[in-house]
């Protein structure tokens, strides 16, 4: 995979996991290293509350449980993915994207994420690795 120790996780890449869906195997093998940004928290938890059922503080629990630390989505952070607009806006990577490559990129850690397009972005700044 990588010679990293730890791995920022893409809310795709995290409910791919949860969902048991295409790539899970992948993150299952780095979860314990995963670290996510906290505006990626907040759409995992969307996810599970109005997909899964789960309750406010299950759905906490779940997260909390799962990774190893979340990153506040701080202000070198949202400059970050503000700028990372004009690169990947022809791709359609939504705030919640770019606020994860923005905490890959302010760590120095690799992203996963099951989002074919960041790869099509071909941005420098970061490695994104696919999980399907």
């Amino acid at each position: 995979m990588s010679a990293y120790k730890n791995f920022i996780l893409d809310s795709s890449a995290f409910i791919a996991f949860i969902a048991r869906e295409a790539g899970c195997e992948m993150v299952g093998q780095v979860i314990e290293h995963a670290i996510m940004s906290a505006v990626n928290v907040s759409e995992v938890t969307k996810f599970l509350i109005e997909h899964r059922g789960y309750e406010q503080k299950n759905a906490r629990d779940v997260i909390e449980h799962l990774l190893n630390d979340i990153v506040p989505f701080n202000t070198e952070q949202a400059y970050l993915a503000a700028y990372l607009y004009a690169e990947t806006k022809a791709l359609g990577l939504s705030l919640g994207d770019r606020a994860c490559i923005a905490a890959g990129i302010a760590t120095g850690l690799p992203v996963l994420t099951a989002d074919r397009a960041w790869k099509e972005a071909n941005l420098e700044q970061v490695e994104i690795i696919l999980i399907r």
